[in-house]
């Protein structure tokens, strides 16, 4: 059912299909020049106090509440902490249209779309998963069955369109600081425990570095299969290592997880903190997903990606950034 305002537009314009007209048998680029000049014929009605009260109230436009001097801080110490392999790479304020909604089947309603056929980005780790395509593709040229890995991670200003409660900490536009590692199916989930031990300790150092030594937060990992098939696994390649090099946080398993069923595939983690208040806060959360085998249109493909909320974390607690 249609929304209050679309139906009050479709009333004013006398148009019962306007969405479906303007979506359906308008090409993109038609579309665009429409909206373009759409914008362009409102901006004339803009006054220089109607911007001031928009952006007092508009909640996607206030900066952030935390210094963009721990912003560079904590993104200096997170690279320094990665090993060479990563490549850092500055991304585009904006992805190509559909990016979230094909990859990962975020419903583009919680997406800032432009009028120039890109959106804001949402996720930086999709946006990550096409260039890991792109330069995954490239590997091809010289072999077809290439396993190299590409590793790339990047630290990113994001936006959503749906509701925050800020009593959570949580904000319209929030920094993350994500990693992606590409590659083929090598055989006995060995690509995929060694990028699940790599992702996970690349955090859990973060964490020993900017956490302090006397009362800090309780860090847990949980570890989830959806499919069942790779606990044991995952126990004594994955949990019982960390544990022993990790010994002041704590691993688990999460068999009963629900969340992001429908966007990772069998194995995923999440790493939350609990505050000395007992307030709990998901800052970590990762896995794998079929996006590059989508991309590429391979079955051999893989992908792990992952991101911290670099924002919550800096606002929930106090850090140690050196």
């Amino acid at each position: 059912m249609k929304n209050k305002i679309l139906q009050k537009i479709i009333f004013k314009t006398g148009i019962p299909d306007l969405p479906e007209i303007l979506s359906g048998q308008l090409a993109p680029s038609e579309l665009q020049s429409l909206m373009l000049e759409v914008y362009d014929l409102q901006s004339g009605f803009i006054t220089i106090s109607k911007t001031y009260h928009e952006y007092l109230k508009n909640r996607f436009v206030q900066p952030s509440e935390i210094s963009q001097e721990d912003y560079l801080r904590f993104d200096l110490l997170a690279f320094s902490l990665l090993s060479q392999d990563f490549n850092a790479i500055e991304l585009s304020p904006v992805a190509p249209f559909g990016t979230c909604s094909a990859l990962s089947s975020l419903s583009q309603k919680r997406i800032i779309t432009t009028s120039r056929n890109t959106e804001v980005v949402a996720d930086s780790t999709n946006f990550l998963a096409l260039e890991c395509a792109r330069r995954r593709k490239a590997l091809f040229r010289s072999d077809s069955r290439s396993a190299s890995r590409i590793k790339l991670c990047s630290s990113h200003r994001l936006i959503r369109g749906q509701t925050f409660d800020p009593g959570k900490k949580l904000s319209a536009h929030f920094r993350i600081f994500a990693l992606c590692t590409a590659g083929r199916d090598e055989g006995h989930l060995h690509f995929e425990i060694d990028s699940l031990k790599e992702h996970i300790s690349f955090y859990l150092d973060l964490f020993q570095k900017i956490l302090p030594e006397k009362d800090y937060p309780t860090v847990e990992t949980f570890i989830t299969d959806f499919s069942r098939r790779h606990n044991e696994r995952l126990l004594n390649t994955i949990a019982n290592p960390l544990t022993k090099k990790y010994s002041r946080f704590r691993f688990s398993f999460d068999p009963h997880r629900k969340a992001a069923k429908n966007y990772y595939d069998d194995i995923c983690f999440r790493i939350t903190l609990t505050s000395e208040e007992g307030v709990e806060y998901d800052l970590v959360d990762g896995g794998f997903t079929d996006w590059t085998r989508k991309l590429l249109s391979n079955k051999k493909e893989r992908l792990m990606t992952s991101g911290i909320g670099t924002e919550l974390l800096l606002k929930a607690f106090n850090v140690n950034l050196g």
